[in-house]
This record gives structure tokens, C-alpha cells and sequence, in this order.
């Protein structure tokens, strides 16, 4: 299959509003950690998506009945000026990209419990019984990036939020190209977390960390379709 033909999985909008996330200045700290791999590096990667972004917009002017489909021109040879690699890497971003909790409970729910490590997880403390173990996690699920928007955005992210009524500034509200980026970033890292414990713990302490992140859940009140699943942890 074609890039363009896998990219079908996922709505036109889907892919615009990635677009338009990574279009922007204030987002980029977001691309290497949610695993974009950039070849010529990503000032070079966001200037060329930019310009498809203008030029999309002057062809549905141009022929507003169908709308150009936005796949079409990211994931064909010539209007993005991107390499091969960067567009299958863009492909993989945003076919896994969910920031929406019911389309992914599993892993979201990890995300969510694991903020309150290790507060919550006394048990799993007891059972790792390792120091430096506990540590690690915590770095690792302190690596998260601030998602403070700039008191003042340059004029691209201006316009990019004018035209999909982005508001950084209102502290009530969800400020999507940060705070959905966030959720996703967050949801990498909780699977890291679940990886290397998989790896470095021993079962005994797997199984208690699992049924640990299920009670931390129940008792949050997060939301999931079923029991948490334990994902990589060999329970």
C-alpha cells in the first residue's frame, strides 16, 4: 500500500489539524518526542508544511466543490516538500495519534494514575523495593514538556489559532495545540514506563504495579471500558 492509501484510516480533519499543530512555532519542542524523525531538521520540515498549507488554502478557493483532500498532499509525491522518510514518519504520528481518552482508555488511564507516582503506589514501592527503579520512573514521568503557551505567539501560530479559534490567553480553556500534544506525549511515556518495567522489574513487583495502577484508577474515578489492561507488564 501507499502512504496515501494508509493515510485513509484517518479523516482529512484528522490530518489538517495535525498540520496545523505542527505548523506551529509553539509546538515544536513536541515533534522529536512524539516521534517525528526530520532529515534535514525541523525548522527546514515546518517551513516547507507551511507553504503546502498556504497553496492548499489558494486551491480551495480556487475549487471550493470538492475541497482539495489535505492526504492527497501530504502524502503524494510533490506538494510537501518533505523526503520519503519524514512523510512515513508524519504517517505514523498521526494514524497513532489520539488525544481523545475514550478511543484509547488503556494506555490513557495509565497516563492519568501514573501522575500520582508515587503517591498512590505504595504497594508497587514496597515490592520494587529498589530505590533507584523508582527513581527512573519518576524521570521518566517527569520528562514531560511545559505546556504554558508564550505571552506573546509569533504571527504564524496568531493566525494558525485565529483561524481554528485557538485561544492561548484564556486560562478556562483547552488550548488544544499544546494541550492535546501534551496528552499524546504523555501517553508515549506512560508506554516507555510500562516498557522498561516490563524489562527491569520482576514479575511479582509487575503484577503488584498493575493491580496498583487498577485500584489508583478506581479510586480516581477514571473512566475505562474494562480492567486495565497490564499492557506490556508480564502478569
Amino acid at each position: 500500500m501507499t502512504l496515501r492509501q494508509h493515510a485513509q484510516v484517518r479523516t482529512p480533519e484528522h490530518w489538517g489539524t495535525l498540520a496545523a499543530y505542527f505548523s506551529m512555532d509553539v509546538t515544536e519542542p513536541f515533534w522529536e518526542k512524539l516521534g517525528f524523525v526530520s532529515e534535514r531538521g525541523v525548522a527546514e520540515c515546518r517551513a516547507a508544511l507551511r507553504d503546502m498549507i498556504l497553496r492548499l488554502r489558494q486551491a480551495a478557493v480556487k475549487s471550493p466543490n470538492p475541497l482539495p483532500d489535505i492526504r492527497d498532499w501530504v502524502f503524494t509525491d510533490g506538494p510537501l516538500a518533505w523526503t520519503a522518510q519524514e512523510q512515513q514518519s508524519f504517517l505514523e504520528l498521526g494514524i497513532n495519534f489520539e488525544a481523545t481518552h475514550s478511543e484509547k482508555p488503556h494506555i490513557s488511564s495509565w497516563a492519568s494514575v501514573l501522575i500520582y507516582f508515587p503517591g498512590m503506589f505504595d504497594a508497587t514501592v514496597a515490592a520494587v523495593n529498589d530505590p533507584d527503579a523508582i527513581s527512573h520512573i519518576l524521570e521518566m514521568r517527569d520528562s514531560e514538556l511545559p505546556t504554558d503557551a508564550p505571552e506573546k505567539l509569533s504571527m504564524w501560530d496568531a493566525q494558525m489559532c485565529a483561524r481554528h479559534g485557538w485561544n492561548p490567553k484564556d486560562e478556562l480553556e483547552y488550548f488544544p495545540p499544546l494541550d492535546e500534544l501534551s496528552i499524546v506525549e504523555n501517553q508515549i511515556i506512560a508506554d516507555q514506563i510500562l516498557r522498561w518495567a516490563a524489562v527491569n522489574l520482576d514479575p511479582a513487583a509487575q503484577r503488584v504495579f498493575w493491580e496498583n495502577a487498577q485500584a489508583a484508577i478506581d479510586e480516581l474515578g477514571v473512566w475505562i471500558p474494562e480492567p486495565l489492561k497490564p499492557l506490556h507488564l508480564k502478569v
